[in-house]
């Protein structure tokens, strides 16, 4: 990893430079030579500071935007390390921590919002837990320039807000102006609050115009319903390196008998885990605490929803059981340390599966399913409902359809991806992208069906593009592992582009390999304001191509296995149904390989997961490139270059069996790479 980090800020806004302003802040900073005006240091004892101009920042570079089509100056400063570090960012005024006292979602009357990140051995996100105000952009880069990794909105701030204030004719009351009518003057905007800081704020707890979870719960109680959640956790230091401890914990909601519902959790813990504490000088201490406490999750009616949307930590608390084993020297108040132990995040699993909508939806009741199966980890909100009932945060759905941000605490949980992105080791520079609220949207509309064998249509609705803005074209990337002869090994997809008129909005594919995947991805091209060239993210969508995939017939025989290794079980839940090759599998350490008859050459193997609907959940294809020993008579061969599955965050284990002539195994520790699937919001009704 790189000494220092560049962090760069580019401001696509549309404001100009000299009406944006930054603040950089953090519990210790510092800057490689001299340091910026946007650095401040708030945490200090009684300090207030105020938000710099950006350009107050050196520029020595610039970039074309691809969102706008416009130059834009590239601000900079080099840092060599930052704990818990925020980016504050605002419009026309500047904002100020004033006593040491953050500015809040409710208390600013500019349009203003933030980012965080972390440097070295950290990483950085996108928040809007508790409102939205203006779209970022963050990319990972490395010394070549190349994007290693990003985070982003992807759609126009119209878009993202329209969809929020669709929800009901009363959400404008959730906007700062208050919006009537159906749709919001960006000129006045300055950002739309999340549910759990309107609950919080509200007289008796309401999150109106959001809806309230009691609706939710009440049904889980009236159906009885018990809840598992399981899994391993630990703390970061100063406690030991190796503190991490599994859980098991079983319960169920009841009335309290007051408006308000009660769930006590209880089971076990392999050990006695530790806690962390920071004291009001910032000093951080570590505490081990008691095995097996019994977690109460309290949602009285006057904080029902603060508990559930805000997750604040003191939603829960825990008592000594009568198992419990007690470590030695705990001190009086060891409760402090509860807040950041195994025991937060066993509540943090209810809180989180709420907002999700896991609770009584079509993956029962066991936390292991709703988090810690391989993704495709289930993809959450109306997705995971029988119907779609309403029972989730609306709110971050709405982000998750259209952004990387949080939208609520535990948007991290178990995948799907994650809004947090650890930095790259190989990143040198960290790029802060200011984007615009007009410009052309994400394609939306994308389905994918087979007419016949080795095709595959492509359709998706047209765009619209806003004021000074025009779509020219739509292009399609097709990426696939069916590489031609003469081709080399790559774990990077081979690609196909096509690019169509914008009156065109299906396409159909051919000459693909019957029963094989391919991902494809749609951008919209066109023009912006100024005659530049502009495009949209691209919208992706997967889909194997129509027709069953043939089987080798050669005598270069291979093996593959599969381990469900990011289940804390092992075991593929329930209902799921394997196949590799076309051959039925059940992974586990005692399961016989699936024995494929290579050839010479490239062998491109599908795997196939489907759900107890007989719809499939993932599809992917193994690639592996052999060739025959020469002068060899009893199907000797060798392996060139590495075998992969294309979508697997984990290498596949390489070994050969005893017999003679060896034979190659594949291993597979199934952890696929997260993705995510949009879908319609809407409130109970």
């Amino acid at each position: 990893m790189a000494s220092e980090l560049t962090v760069e800020i580019v401001n696509d806004s549309g404001q100009t430079d000299a009406d944006v302003y930054v603040l950089l802040t953090g519990e210790s900073v510092s800057i490689t030579g001299s340091e910026p005006a946007v650095v401040n240091l708030p945490q200090g004892a009684n300090t207030s500071v105020t938000a710099s101009v950006l350009t107050g920042l050196s520029t020595n570079a610039s970039l074309v935007s691809p969102l706008t089509g416009q130059k834009r100056l590239i601000y900079s400063f080099d840092l060599q390390t930052i704990v818990s570090g925020r980016l504050l960012v605002s419009f026309g005024s500047a904002i100020t921590y004033a006593n040491n006292t953050a500015p809040t979602a409710t208390s600013e009357t500019c349009r203003w919002d933030k980012m965080e990140f972390g440097y070295p051995g950290s990483g950085a996100d996108l928040t809007s837990l508790d409102f939205f105000g203006i779209p970022m952009q963050f990319e990972y880069l490395d010394a070549a320039g190349d994007v290693l990794d990003s985070a982003t909105f992807y759609t126009s701030t119209a878009t993202l807000l329209g969809s929020l204030l669709g929800l009901s004719g009363s959400m404008g009351n959730a906007f700062m102006p208050t919006v009537s009518g159906t749709s919001v003057d960006l000129s006045t905007f300055q950002r739309v609050l999340g549910p759990g800081t309107i609950a919080s704020s509200a007289t008796g707890g309401s999150p109106a115009p959001y809806p309230s979870f009691s609706g939710y719960i009440a049904t889980l109680v009236k159906g009885q319903q018990s809840f598992t959640v399981s899994g391993t956790a630990g703390v970061g230091a100063p406690a030991p390196t190796d503190n991490a401890v599994t859980y098991s914990y079983t319960g169920s909601f009841s009335s309290d008998g007051a408006g308000g519902y009660i769930l006590t959790l209880t089971g076990t813990t392999s050990g006695m885990p530790y806690g962390l504490y920071t004291d009001t000088s910032g000093t951080t201490s570590a505490q081990q605490l008691p095995s097996n406490l019994t977690v109460t999750l309290a949602l009285p009616a006057a904080s029902l929803d603060i508990n559930i949307y805000a997750a604040p930590a003191t939603s829960f608390t825990v008592a000594l059981s009568s198992s419990s084993q007690q470590p030695t020297s705990l001190p009086a108040d060891w409760q402090e340390y509860v807040a950041n132990s195994v025991y937060a995040t066993i509540a943090g699993d209810i809180l989180a599966g709420l907002n999700f909508g896991y609770p009584g939806g079509t993956l029962g009741n066991d936390g292991a399913i709703w988090y810690t199966n391989p993704p495709p980890t289930p993809y959450p909100f109306a997705e995971v409902r029988a119907t779609n009932d309403g029972y989730y945060n609306p709110y971050a759905a709405v982000l998750y359809n259209y952004s990387d941000a949080y939208g609520f605490p535990f948007s991290d949980r178990g995948g799907r991806p994650s809004p947090y992105l650890p930095q790259p080791s190989t990143a040198t520079t960290l790029r802060i992208t200011i984007l615009p609220d007009v410009r052309l949207d994400q394609v939306s509309g994308v389905t994918a069906t087979s007419p016949s064998d080795g095709q595959l249509t492509l359709t998706w609705s047209a765009l619209t593009a806003p004021t000074g803005f025009a779509v020219t074209q739509y292009q399609i990337v097709a990426s696939y592992f069916t590489p031609q002869p003469g081709d080399t090994p790559t774990t990077t997809p081979y690609q196909t582009v096509v690019t169509l008129p914008s009156t065109t909005t299906s396409y159909t594919f051919a000459a693909l390999t019957p029963g094989l995947q391919y991902t494809f991805a749609i951008t919209a091209l066109g023009t912006g304001p100024t005659g530049g060239v502009v495009t949209s993210y691209p919208a992706t969508i997967s889909a194997n191509a129509g027709g069953t995939w043939a089987a080798p017939t050669g005598s270069l025989p291979f093996n593959i296995t599969v381990n469900w290794s990011a289940n804390t079980s092992g075991q593929m839940p329930s209902g799921y149904s394997m196949t590799i090759g076309g051959q039925a599998y059940t992974p586990g350490p005692t399961s016989a390989p699936v024995t494929i008859n290579g050839e010479t050459g490239f062998n491109l193997v599908p795997i196939s997961i489907t759900d107890s609907s007989n719809t499939v959940i993932y599809a992917d294809v193994y690639v592996v490139n052999l060739q025959a020993t020469a002068g060899s008579t009893d199907g000797a061969y060798t392996v060139v270059g590495t075998p992969f599955l294309g979508t697997n965050s984990n290498p596949l284990t390489v070994a050969w069996s005893g017999q003679k002539p060896p034979q190659l195994v594949l291993g597979t520790p199934f952890a696929p790479i997260a993705g995510k699937l949009p879908g319609p919001v809407v409130l109970p009704s």
